[in-house]
């Protein structure tokens, strides 16, 4: 009897291996599956993360724009009863609306991220301390970067309007 219970062993190391095999297979493979998606995750997370640091940078733009001029700029186009558009998204130049901006009327770039910004004028206010003919602008700019990060701020810049 010992002969065919030898036998009958023989067969079970091979079965067992196969098994230990498959088993170690599929975890080999759920762990590769688990770590390309978790990369994929954290570049999406990368991406957005930049997109959201160049908008965050890029209202700075619109600051200094509005620092460059001596007198209040020239309304492009009415936006809302309450605020009027002085500088729009893309290239066109302040007369030129680019409402549905696309890649070709971009502003510029960064970290090879697309960027635009557009600047609103809110309304004014009399400036007490300045002296007679000072106004406070009041500005909203609106900055975009890659067509998905969106910051909008609000800023403030004193003109002399009334000499």
């Amino acid at each position: 009897m010992k002969p065919l219970a030898k036998k009958r062993e023989e067969g079970f190391v091979l079965v067992l291996g196969l098994i230990l095999m498959l088993v170690l297979t599929l975890v080999g493979t759920l762990a590769t599956r688990t770590a390309v998606m978790e990369l994929q995750i954290a570049g999406n997370e990368r991406q957005a993360s930049q997109e959201f640091y160049v908008a965050d940078s890029v209202w700075q733009l619109g600051g200094l724009w509005l620092g460059k001029r001596s007198t209040p700029p020239d309304w492009v186009n009415v936006s809302t009863p309450l605020s009027n558009i002085v500088r729009n998204y893309g290239d066109g130049g302040d007369g030129v609306s680019h409402e549905d901006f696309t890649d070709a009327s971009k502003d510029g770039s960064s970290l090879e991220i697309p960027y635009w910004y557009r600047i609103k004028d809110t309304g004014s206010t009399k400036v007490a301390g300045y002296g007679k003919g000072y106004k406070r602008f009041h500005y909203e700019i609106d900055a975009v970067a890659g067509g998905r990060a969106h910051v909008s701020t609000r800023v403030n810049k004193v003109y002399k309007v009334d000499y």
